[in-house]
Formats: structure tokens, C-alpha cells, sequence
């Protein structure tokens, strides 16, 4: 299990993704509450976007400790250079 000490769990709003460019992106986001256990909170793997700044809504319900950006493995430009993640403490 990973450990973060001071890592609290959050009630996710919004995220936002930049990229090193504007390419489409196929991407999944999921969390966690102990970094064992993942659950699917967004997937834009079938449809991906586009932009080097690209905004998200998170589902109602969104939570969690852990959160892990997967990118679609044929994705071979995707070079990930920022992830802000907002959200409350629950």
C-alpha cells in the first residue's frame, strides 16, 4: 500500500489535464481510498479530447485519497505535465 501520511481524502469536483501538446488524448481517471483498490471515475478512452489544457468535470460521488491518470497505450505523444485536481475534504 502506498503511504502518503498527510494524504487526505477528497469529494472531487473538477480536474484539469495539461498536456505537451493539443493532440486528441485518450485517457481514464480513477481513484482510490487505500491506493490498492481503483475505481473508474471518468474514461475518455473511446472518445478521447483535444487540447493541451483540457477541462473535466468529475461524476457526482467523485471521492477519493489516490487518484492515477491512465493513458491509452497507443498514445505515444502524450507527455503529461500538469494535473490539478480540485476538490473538498470529506
Amino acid at each position: 500500500m502506498p503511504q502518503a501520511p498527510n494524504a487526505i481524502a477528497l469529494r472531487l469536483e473538477r480536474l484539469t489535464l495539461a498536456f505537451g501538446d493539443a493532440e486528441p488524448h485518450r485517457y481514464a481517471i480513477e481513484t482510490s481510498d487505500d491506493g490498492v483498490a481503483w475505481r473508474l471515475v471518468l474514461d475518455r478512452r473511446g472518445t478521447g479530447r483535444t487540447g493541451k489544457e483540457i477541462n473535466e468535470a468529475l461524476p457526482e460521488g467523485s471521492a477519493g485519497r489516490w487518484m492515477r491518470v491512465l493513458l491509452e497505450p497507443g498514445d505515444v505523444s502524450a507527455t503529461l505535465a500538469e494535473l490539478k485536481v480540485l476538490g473538498h475534504p470529506l
